[in-house]
């Protein structure tokens, strides 16, 4: 079916910046500004996508729907066409295997507060990464409004920012080799922002002779998920003694993330550098959705537009 541009239209362009930087965990909820259609009642709305699929599906779909707040001032039900769509640019150089857009489409579907619309099974997971720019991702949704006589349509550019904290440094642990269990070694995890939170790193021996990694405390409210990597010696005869990744309590503040090191005492001793242990240590932190806004809302005439049209299934 085929709808014409004599009704207005709303088109928001959801642009993610750093996506690639989003771990994969499934049921991670990405949501967009709230946007308002003042044409529709000055109805809110806010797009939900879940990369790794939502807590109903497989994990191996990406979900995307259209949500009308609940918080909504209007009262009634709202009819839409609705047409939701991955989009890239159109300077790219085209792939052959790439597609200009994967898109999923309504018509006359009644919104109640609350209610949304959109696909569980929007696009394979794998295949995010075909749509992305320079590591940001951007979604489409343009509604049609039915019964309404409109002499303008409108739209907005909103964009969000996944954020990260990285860092990496090298530590010497002096006298290594007297390392023994119930015995610790501490170092500070720096950072230069202000803002940041402040963290130890514990390397530790226990009972069993093993070498554990404690890191405390984590702001599990701002850091989502973590990877470690930890390298010993000196370059370019570097061995990697420990990596570890986790996601953290959204709900707690301060939390702390333990590790074993792939190595015994007895095992990093030849990586010592006049008895002193070199351990290259690097963190990335991943915040989720650290920034966001409306950056750009416009309206123009339907006139404008009247040679334009969207296919709608």
């Amino acid at each position: 079916m085929e709808i014409q541009n004599t009704k207005a239209q709303f088109k928001i362009d959801w642009k993610i910046k750093n996506f690639e930087d989003l771990p994969p965990k499934k049921g991670q909820l990405l949501s967009s500004p709230t946007f308002v259609i003042d044409t529709l009642h000055n109805s809110q709305w806010v797009l939900h996508l879940y990369p790794d699929g939502d807590n109903d599906g497989n994990g191996q779909y990406t979900a995307l729907y259209l949500v009308r707040k609940s918080d909504d001032d209007y009262a009634e039900d709202i009819m839409l066409d609705c047409q939701l769509s991955f989009v890239t640019s159109e300077r790219m150089t085209v792939i052959p295997w790439k597609t200009t857009s994967v898109t999923w489409k309504t018509t006359n579907h009644t919104f109640q507060k609350g209610g949304r619309c959109g696909s569980q099974e929007f696009l394979e997971r794998e295949k995010i990464v075909l749509y992305l720019e320079h590591g940001t991702l951007t979604v489409r949704c343009v509604v049609f409004q039915n019964g309404i006589d409109a002499s303008t349509n409108g739209g907005c550019v909103a964009v969000s920012l996944i954020g990260t904290d990285q860092r990496s440094f090298e530590w010497i642990i002096e006298d290594f080799q007297d390392l023994q269990p119930g015995g610790k070694k501490v170092m500070p995890i720096k950072t230069a922002s202000k803002d940041a939170h402040s963290m130890t790193m514990t390397l530790s021996m226990t009972s069993e002779n093993i070498l554990m990694v404690d890191i405390s405390p984590v702001d599990g409210k701002r850091m989502r998920r973590a990877f470690c990597s930890l390298h010993a010696g000196k370059e370019p005869n570097f061995v990697c003694c420990g990596t570890d990744k986790i996601w953290f309590n959204e709900m707690k503040s301060e939390q702390n993330w333990s590790f074993p090191l792939l190595y015994s005492k007895e095992g990093l001793l030849d990586q010592q550098t006049n008895n002193s242990l070199h351990l290259v240590c690097y963190f990335k932190f991943s915040l989720g959705i650290e920034f966001e806004k409306i950056e750009y809302t416009y309206y123009r005439p339907l006139s404008d537009l009247k040679n334009e049209s969207c296919d709608i299934m």
